[in-house]
């Protein structure tokens, strides 16, 4: 019971995916179904690499990473991404240093804890129950164009 509520998860990570990162508007652009599954797999590794920078901003102060907004992280990435490339290797450390200090700025309210009793649930139905004797139907003799007949 304890874990229940993490199981919703990847619907967060769907959400995080499908209306924030590749916005609606704006398809993939391959004609092709390789670049499709191109163009998907990359968008997968953008989301990890944001996740990976949250990740890394929350533990550096003790804090759950689910607690910092993605759609902020997404947009400080994008912020950062030229003066990674504007600035010398060297700068490069300081920069992430800044990069995960940034990311700490915006916090989400703490996620509810999600329970539900586990419960046996009988729905109505105007068919009969089954029964022992339905578990095992009887096999059909003849083969499928054996046993039809078009008219």
């Amino acid at each position: 019971m304890e874990c229940y509520h993490e199981r919703w998860e990847i619907e967060i990570t769907i959400d995080d995916v499908d209306p924030h990162q590749r916005l609606p508007d704006h398809p993939f652009r391959s004609r092709n179904p390789v670049g499709v599954i191109q163009e998907f797999y990359a968008m997968l590794i953008a989301h990890y690499i944001v996740r990976y920078f949250m990740f890394h901003a929350a533990s550096r102060v003790d804090l759950d990473p689910d607690r910092l907004s993605f759609t902020f992280a997404l947009d400080v990435g994008w912020d950062a991404l030229p003066l990674f490339q504007l600035l010398p290797p060297a700068d490069h450390p300081h920069l992430h240093q800044w990069l995960l200090a940034w990311l700490r700025q915006v916090q989400l309210p703490p996620r509810r804890l999600r329970g539900n009793p586990r419960v046996i649930k009988r729905h109505m139905s105007k068919f009969p129950r089954k029964k022992p004797e339905h578990l095992n139907p009887p096999k059909p003799t003849l083969d499928f164009r054996d046993s039809s007949v078009l008219t």
